[in-house]
C-alpha cells in the first residue's frame, strides 16, 4: 500500500506555490518591467505571495485567475483589495456562494478599466 505522509503533502504544496510564485514574477516582469525595476526582485515577490494570500480568501485559486489578480494588485495597489479606495472591488468580489471566480475577476477587470479612462479623461483635461 502506497502512503503519503502529511509532511509529503505540505513539501509537494510548497513546492507547487513556488512555481506559480515563479511564474508570475517571470509575468509581472513582462508586464510591469518598470515596477519590477522600482521594486527589486525580492520585493516584488513578496507583493506578488502577498497577492496569493489574498485571492485565496476570496476562493481565487486557479493560477489563471490568479495572475489575474496579481495583475489587478499591480495595477491598483499593493494594498489592493483592501485598501480605502477598493471598497467598489470588496464589493464586486462578495462573500462565498456568489459568482464563481472568473465571473468576479471579469467584472471586477471591466470596472477597473473603466476606473482607469476616468483617471485617464482627467488627466487629458488637464493638460
Amino acid at each position: 500500500m502506497f502512503v503519503i505522509r502529511q509532511s509529503q503533502i505540505l513539501a509537494l504544496e510548497e513546492e507547487r506555490r513556488r512555481q506559480l510564485v515563479d511564474a508570475l514574477l517571470e509575468h509581472v516582469s513582462d508586464c510591469f518591467d518598470r515596477v519590477v525595476a522600482q521594486l527589486g526582485v525580492v520585493r516584488t515577490r513578496g507583493v506578488i505571495e502577498r497577492a496569493l494570500v489574498r485571492a485565496e480568501r476570496y476562493g481565487i485559486e486557479t493560477d489563471a485567475d490568479c495572475c489575474e489578480f496579481v495583475n489587478l494588485v499591480f495595477v491598483l495597489g499593493d494594498d489592493f483589495p483592501g485598501g480605502a479606495d477598493h471598497a467598489w472591488a470588496r464589493e464586486l468580489l462578495g462573500p462565498a456562494g456568489g459568482p464563481g471566480p472568473e465571473q468576479r475577476l471579469a467584472r471586477l477587470r471591466e470596472e477597473t478599466e473603466i476606473l482607469l479612462s476616468a483617471r485617464a479623461d482627467r488627466w487629458s483635461e488637464r493638460g
